[in-house]
């Protein structure tokens, strides 16, 4: 595992967000961090709780899972659909048994395959909706009618001007059922 890699995925510095990240017996995590550590990629300091890319980290992730998640995408595009983070996370473990992917190796493919621009992600920010109501006691009262969602959707770039328009419909379609 390229703990480099993942706290460059992560945006953090903090070696906590990281290890919550990291989806493996402790034995693993740490053996993957002295690792890095040994390799000169990272630096740790457990006690102030920092870890430090001393080097560019290098993309890396489980090709088959990669292959899989790559997969899934095509899937929701030839139905002229782009999958969103959100749904695809759902597919990664199942909640009941606990069985599936570890997370780091999740995020890491997803993530790879960004960043060699086999896929690309479309982020859309979808405000909150209230209005403000008068109660029977004259008091104004703002009333939430859909609150503020982030959509990121993961397209393919040969799809070129259709993902904006798959996209716009599936963000249509939330605000129609959260409005219904």
């Amino acid at each position: 595992m390229n703990v480099a890699y993942l706290t460059s995925i992560l945006k953090t510095d903090k070696l906590s967000e990281v290890v919550l990240n990291y989806d493996a017996p402790p034995i693993d995590m740490n053996l993957a961090i002295w690792a890095g550590e040994k390799a000169g990629e990272i630096e740790t300091d457990r006690d102030n709780d920092k870890i430090t890319i001393l080097k560019t980290p290098v993309p890396e992730s489980d090709d088959e899972l990669r292959d899989k998640v790559l997969r899934v995408i095509q899937h929701y595009a030839e139905g002229e659909a782009n999958i969103t983070r959100g749904r695809l996370n759902t597919q990664i473990k199942d909640p009941t048994s606990g069985k599936g992917y570890p997370w780091h190796e999740y995020i890491c493919a997803v993530q790879q395959l960004i960043d060699e621009g086999t896929v690309v992600q479309e982020v859309i920010d979808l405000p909150e909706k209230s209005e403000w109501k008068t109660s029977k006691k004259g008091k104004k009262k703002k009333v939430i009618i859909r609150p503020a969602h982030k959509f990121a959707f993961l397209c393919l770039p040969e799809h070129g001007e259709n993902n904006a328009e798959w996209n716009a419909k599936s963000v249509n379609e939330y605000i129609a059922a959260t409005e219904a």
